[in-house]
């Protein structure tokens, strides 16, 4: 099997939120949500599952799901930054960042006139761009989100599931505040009122990754921004992210991007 790790700087940025994309037929996966329409009938595979599909299904994939698609088909990638993923407010813990975490996981394949409509408007609005359509386009993708909760073909979390996630939010704002800094466990635990074991359980529960990969990935994204939009060396990146060891942070980012930082940045400066 040949997964290819695409991430979410690859593919969409916050300037470019919203993107139709052409994904390979290998299995893979990636940071962003991805709308899909298939335009004949064929397989697609979610989480290594194979389904038969037919024209006018819509598929719906959550961030870092595995999948594929052997068929002729129109995709729509969105940034989930940019409909509000790290504002946390009632809308986000409820709906959007159970979205992303995979808390909340779409039907494998959605047979419904109504969303078909909506989604035929998202491709409509992306194709022709005109001023302000920024705003369709969020407008639309909430419109999806709503009816799609509203015809009960998603599920939202349990008021139980609610508090974990906003203590999970509570552990990724202080790592956006504070990630210059040292940051432990046990600091993350005790700003979430929750032991250490109860808190990486919980995060490892709703993110699908452990607290120290979410803050390297973390790190990394913030060190990939400094690369492509400053002139700052790259020795003084690695510190200036949180990181304490260069050739450690050399590893990771090559493991990450598939380059090393000099290599990344000079291929963002052509």
């Amino acid at each position: 099997m040949n997964v290819l790790l695409e991430k979410v700087l690859h593919l969409t940025t916050l300037d470019e939120p919203f993107k139709f994309y052409d994904s390979k037929h290998d299995e893979h996966y990636h940071e962003e949500l991805e709308i899909a329409r298939i335009m004949g009938d064929g397989k697609i595979t979610i989480n290594h599952v194979e389904y038969q599909v037919e024209v006018n299904d819509l598929i719906l994939i959550n961030p870092l799901i595995v999948h594929s698609f052997n068929c002729e088909y129109k995709s729509l990638l969105v940034n989930m930054e940019a409909i509000g993923l790290n504002t946390m407010d009632i809308v986000t813990k409820k709906y959007i960042y159970p979205i992303y975490s995979r808390t909340i996981v779409f039907p494998a394949i959605i047979k419904n006139y109504e969303i078909l409509n909506i989604v035929t408007q998202l491709f409509l609005t992306l194709e022709n761009t005109e001023e302000l359509y920024e705003f369709e386009m969020k407008e639309l993708i909430f419109l999806l989100f709503h009816d799609l909760f509203r015809l009960n073909l998603l599920t939202a979390p349990t008021s139980i599931n609610i508090l974990s996630l906003e203590k999970i939010s509570t552990a990724l704002a202080y790592i956006e505040e504070h990630y210059q800094e040292d940051i432990n466990i046990d600091i993350l635990a005790k700003v979430c009122g929750l032991s250490s074991s109860h808190f990486m359980k919980t995060f490892k529960q709703k993110t699908n990754q452990s607290c120290n990969e979410y803050l390297i990935e973390y790190r990394l994204k913030k060190a990939q921004e400094l690369l492509e939009l400053s002139d700052h060396p790259i020795r003084s990146i690695v510190y200036e992210v949180g990181f304490r060891n260069v050739s450690n942070f050399n590893r990771l980012f090559k493991k990450h991007y598939g380059l090393t930082p000099e290599q990344y940045r000079k291929s963002k400066r052509k």
